[in-house]
Formats: structure tokens, sequence, C-alpha cells
């Protein structure tokens, strides 16, 4: 499955929008899942560096516009590749704090 997302990475990024990223980390996360060898595989990759770079740009952009849906699943990929960026990470947080009162516990 990886090879596969890797090689779409490779061939159609510069087409790829934020939903388009955030799917295909996604996808790369579910390969990760309890497999630290795996994930550090996906991590080096140069074009998985090249989606990653790509979407936290995209989301970065467009935080404040994004559904959180699409910004959780951004934040569960990184939590399954063990990747921490503080940067993407403390706007995601910023944008929901701003958001809490849109939320409720069945969204």
């Amino acid at each position: 499955q990886i090879p596969a997302v890797l090689k779409l990475v490779e061939e159609y990024l510069p087409k790829f929008d934020i939903y388009n990223c955030a799917t295909a980390l996604h996808k790369c996360g579910l390969s990760a899942r309890d497999d630290d060898l795996t994930a550090r595989q996906i991590q080096s990759d140069p074009n998985f560096i090249r989606l990653f770079s790509t979407a936290k740009k995209q989301m970065l952009s467009q935080v404040n516009e994004l559904d959180a849906s699409t910004l959780t699943t951004m934040l569960w990929a990184c939590a399954r590749l063990s990747i921490y960026d503080s940067e993407l990470t403390t706007a995601i947080a910023a944008d929901a704090t701003s958001r809490m009162n849109l939320y409720s516990p069945h969204s």
C-alpha cells in the first residue's frame, strides 16, 4: 500500500490539494501503525518528505478555513508516524481553541 501511495505522491504532488495531502498522510500513518521500522522508512522516503512539507505549507496557510476532520487527520498521521512539528501543532491547537464554541461532543 505505502509504495503505491508514495508513487502517486511522486507523480502528482503538484496537483494535490490539502485534502489529497491529508489522505496520503493518513494512508502513511495507517501503514506505520505500531511498527517503528516502517514509520522510520516512511519518514526517510524523499516523496514522503515532499508530501509532508507540502501538506504543512498548505495547512498553515489555510488553517482557519479547514474543517476539524482534516486538521485531526493531519495530527493523527503525525502521531502515528512519530512526527512532532511544533509550528504545525501550535497553529492547529490555536485554531481549535479559537473555534471551541463551534464544537460539540458529537461532532
